[in-house]
């Protein structure tokens, strides 16, 4: 089996849900270090996936978050980051209806 094999069925499985998730940040964008609610919805969102989560809120000038799954495997560390502010620009309403 390989690693594509494993991966794919538990993509498709949550596929609706991450499509849910990133819709809900396209439609409640907030600028740079004002991401408060954005903030809290991520932080909900972690809570709901592990308990095994450890969360650490505040970082970044207060709105960024950090999220530890602390694994017992001796194997390296992933680490992944993510930008979660809007630029201020402005849309039309087509530019603003995404399909995904």
């Amino acid at each position: 089996r390989t690693v594509k094999h494993v991966i794919d069925p538990r993509v498709e499985q949550i596929k609706d849900e991450i499509i849910e998730i990133r819709r809900h940040l396209h439609q409640h964008p907030e600028l740079s270090l004002k991401e408060y609610e954005t903030s809290k919805y991520i932080v909900a969102k972690l809570r709901s996936f592990s308990q095994n989560l450890i969360i650490t809120e505040g970082w970044a000038g207060g709105t960024g978050v950090v999220a530890t799954l602390q694994g017992n495997s001796p194997k390296p560390v992933i680490a992944l980051r993510a930008d979660i502010d809007a630029l201020p620009i402005l849309e039309t309403k087509s530019e603003n209806q995404s399909k995904s």
